[in-house]
């Protein structure tokens, strides 16, 4: 085990909000090195990169990171409309990662575990690559990791690992392959549930049940760049149409397996019968495991910082109608940041445009500290 000190801030997670925070402290001269779990930037996106985001290219791109580009000779102003994931990835945040130090974003790269030593001011970070464990100095995590991959579970026993239980958005060649002439059950209420439900119309597949714990579907709570309500009038459309069949006040107790066939019973004892295949999309959770001996301030609803849970409440608030500031993140005491969609926990309703803007506040907010390189590269 090699203990160096290879900077003064990590970043875990090369997605979107990693990359933005990693083009400010390059322009500020501040040492850094990104820790990206996958093989490429924007890992996560890809697996998912056949969905289309919300918002246009100009509210998903951060803008600090587009006039980086610029001055680098990269025009990204012919980008319109609304960027499937794959696109913002393959557009934008490769360039990204093209025009950054190549030594500043290390792939396959994961961050096991870290503590905090309160005497040196110092985080001890051990981090795994090629199945090789190195362990070095810190004086700042950025913990942009996200929430992708950590999902809920449908049942207390872990469906991701049972066959034809899946947590992701199908795409066309896993439906092909997998789901053609089967009766599937997709759970959960939210945008995800409604795009592997429309997923699974557009290449075929005829019995889909919708499996809702509510008494009807969440329509209409969110105007997110004017396109999520488009994707709910789809999937209205065909629910009305009796193209899926709406099953709600569902709440799933457990569920039985007889030789391919998967038994759904809900805590009232209805029974769901004859599913083959079920896709969750109940939503995901902020993996806090490898910390060591850090003590987070987390609220106990969404697991987010507690000033910042009542704001983005989702039974309150939708995407578009959340405010915060950066100072509202805050879960230590320590110069440990949760920025993205891991600040927000287990709420789904985070927008990458808001959260490019409390990384600006971070940014000046590491400038102001003592702990940090000046401009000329030396300690305060």
């Amino acid at each position: 085990m090699r203990l160096q000190n290879i900077n003064d801030v990590v970043i875990i997670g090369a997605g979107p909000i990693g990359m933005a925070m990693a083009t400010r402290l390059y322009q500020e001269k501040i040492p850094f090195t990104v820790f990206e779990k996958g093989d490429c930037v924007g890992s996560n996106l890809l697996e998912w990169g056949h969905i289309s985001l919300f918002t246009s290219w100009e509210e998903s791109m951060d803008n600090e990171s587009v006039c980086f580009l610029a001055s680098k000779g990269v025009d990204l102003s012919h980008l319109s409309g609304c960027p499937r994931s794959q696109e913002l990835v393959e557009e934008y945040l490769n360039k990204l990662c093209d025009h950054l130090p190549i030594n500043t974003i290390q792939k396959n790269t994961e961050v096991t575990k870290f503590n905090f030593n309160r005497t040196t001011q110092s985080f001890t970070i051990e981090i795994s690559k090629g199945g090789q464990i190195q362990t070095i100095e810190s004086k700042i995590v950025i913990d942009a990791s996200g929430t992708w991959g950590n999902f809920n579970l449908l049942l207390p026993s872990a469906d991701s690992t049972r066959e034809n239980f899946y947590s992701g958005i199908p795409n066309k060649e896993m439906i092909i392959r997998d789901m053609q002439g089967m009766n599937i059950a997709v759970i959960g209420n939210g945008h995800s549930a409604m795009n592997s439900i429309l997923e699974l119309s557009k290449y075929g597949v005829k019995d889909i049940k919708w499996v809702i714990r509510g008494d009807s579907p969440k329509f209409g709570k969110s105007k997110v760049g004017g396109k999520s309500h488009e994707l709910e009038n789809l999937v209205q459309s065909l629910v009305e149409n009796e193209q899926v069949k709406l099953i709600p006040a569902f709440t799933i107790n457990s569920s039985q397996r007889t030789d391919n066939v998967i038994k759904l019973i809900s805590e009232d004892r209805k029974i769901l019968e004859n599913i083959q295949y079920v896709i969750t999309n109940i939503g995901a959770y902020p993996d806090y495991s490898f910390l060591q001996d850090i003590t987070l301030n987390l609220d106990g609803r969404f697991m987010t910082a507690p000033r910042l849970a009542n704001i983005i409440d989702p039974h309150l608030h939708s995407c578009d109608t959340v405010s915060y500031t950066f100072s509202d993140t805050l879960v230590t005491d320590i110069p440990y940041f949760v920025v993205g969609m891991k600040s927000f926990g287990t709420a789904s309703n985070f927008l990458l445009a808001k959260g490019y803007k409390i990384l600006d506040e971070l940014t000046q907010s590491i400038k102001s500290t003592q702990i940090i390189p000046s401009r000329e590269g030396s300690l305060h």
